[in-house]
């Protein structure tokens, strides 16, 4: 069996054995999401594309009402969220959003890269390009909880009581705060 069918097996075996102890913040996430998704879904045109457009034309208004820059700084001083599962470097788009959002708040991306980043993934990423990004910083963050979103839902993120159990927990209360903050702007709408 792929490492992946087995992943996926041993997270629903782990999920129907303790479902009562499932950690709050995977539940509350999986919530949060689904909510946002009934929104975002209006312009049809797919799970990533919609949220940017999401981004694109509230996030200005999000940035400027709300307060997202603490959330946002709190991503910006940790190490970039991976492309899926172990010490896989940022996609393009997260580094790009990070680095953003790094150069927003002042924060040295080279002194997290070698104070803060896992080596094996510090030496991926630094291979790397990245572009300059052309966003809001709104739009930035909601990238980067995007990106945490897909290794959730494709089932790259569900250890919670391993190694990277508490880095993923972190994960996601930067990603329901982010949530929080986005949902409550929609209810205003």
């Amino acid at each position: 069996m792929p490492d992946s069918e087995r992943m996926a097996v041993e997270s629903i075996q782990y999920w129907l054995n303790n479902r009562e102890g499932y950690p709050v913040a995977y539940n509350k996430f999986f919530d949060q999401w689904m909510l946002f998704n009934t929104y975002y879904s209006k312009y049809k045109i797919g799970n990533n594309k919609g949220v940017m457009k999401f981004g694109e034309e509230h996030g200005d208004t999000i940035w400027a009402t709300r307060n997202l820059a603490d959330v946002a700084r709190q991503f910006a001083e940790i190490e970039c969220v991976g492309n899926g599962r172990g010490e896989n470097p940022p996609h393009r788009e997260v580094k790009s959003a990070t680095v953003f959002l790094r150069k927003l708040f002042g924060i040295v991306h080279d002194r997290i890269c070698s104070e803060v980043c896992r080596e094996t993934k510090r030496r991926e990423c630094s291979k790397l390009r990245f572009d300059s990004w052309a966003g809001n910083p709104t739009y930035a963050l909601l990238r980067i909880v995007y990106q945490v979103r897909c290794n959730l839902f494709h089932g790259d993120k569900l250890e919670y009581n391993g190694v990277k159990g508490p880095r993923n927990l972190i994960l996601l209360e930067h990603s329901i705060k982010t949530l929080d903050i986005v949902l409550t702007h929609i209810s205003t709408l």
